[in-house]
């Protein structure tokens, strides 16, 4: 299931702290100062959803998702216009497919209905497979760009599917998801080049 692979942890963590920790730091925030996909890693942090009160949560998460949502939309429109590399058409329209799906916003549907967790893993494990793949890009620098945005775009798509189950009710999936994803669209952020090392 894909949220067996989502609870997996990254495997392999040193204690010791990356000694050029400050200077990676200031790299990722010159990067993302020009940065025209900046938004997608600006999604709420899993963290604050458990800073409101119990009551609050539930609205509180509806908007995060609203939010994201709508950045994400836009930004899949500026995604549609970027030249794809030739031999990477295929995976970038499977990827467009399953972000299309992240992005499907219940509460516009015909008949709003309780979360459908078959749905969810079916549209988490596309977005797991769209990054694993792209992530294994090689070539030359216009496929690896392309490609570090398909992967930008598939783990934001999963922090938008774990905030999507909470709003609508199922918590601990989608908790599972964000916070997974989170740690992805950290990692994702151009410049970013620090592994967990760094935080242990």
């Amino acid at each position: 299931m894909a949220l067996g692979i989502l609870a997996a942890l990254l495997a392999g963590c040193s204690s010791e702290p990356d000694p050029e920790f400050g200077q990676k730091r200031e790299q990722q925030r010159a990067a993302s100062s020009s940065d025209p996909y900046a938004p997608l890693g600006d999604a709420t942090r899993p963290y604050r959803y458990f800073q409101a009160s119990a009551d609050q949560r539930q609205a509180r998460v509806v908007g995060y998702a609203q939010t994201l949502r709508s950045s994400y939309m836009a930004l899949l429109r500026k995604l549609d216009d970027e030249a794809v590399p030739p031999g990477l058409e295929a995976m970038g329209t499977a990827c467009r497919i399953a972000y299309a799906e992240a992005s499907r916003d219940p509460a516009a549907a015909a008949a709003p209905s309780t979360p459908d967790k078959d749905s969810m893993a079916a549209t988490l494990a596309s977005l797991v497979q769209c990054r694993t793949q792209a992530q294994a890009v090689e070539g030359d620098e216009p496929d690896k760009a392309y490609a570090a945005l398909l992967k930008r775009f598939a783990s934001a798509g999963i922090v938008l599917v774990g905030m999507t189950a909470v709003a609508t009710g199922d918590e601990q999936a989608g908790m599972l998801a964000w916070r997974k994803g989170d740690a992805w669209v950290q990692e994702d952020k151009p410049g970013f080049e620090l592994t967990l090392n760094a935080f242990r």
